[in-house]
């Protein structure tokens, strides 16, 4: 599984900065994406493993990104 680098916050508000604020949502979503994505990898690898304790906090945190998900799709709706 890739981990995303360390992002100092300077660098990020740089990139987020400009955005508006739709743009900030459409990122956030594209971001959340990528995050699921190593959340069900890293699923995957605790279930071979069969490592309980992983895969209940990993589903923990793919539920928690599934309403963030929402959310985020709820707020960019009214943006439209």
């Amino acid at each position: 599984m890739n981990h995303p680098e360390i992002i100092h916050v300077d660098t990020l508000w740089k990139k987020l900065d400009p955005m508006t604020h739709k743009e900030g949502l459409v990122w956030g979503l594209e971001h959340l994406h990528q995050t699921k994505l190593e959340l069900e990898d890293l699923e995957q690898q605790a279930i071979a493993d069969d490592n309980a304790e992983l895969h209940n906090e990993v589903r923990a945190s793919l539920i928690h990104a599934k309403i963030v998900e929402k959310e985020l799709h709820d707020k960019l709706k009214e943006t439209n």
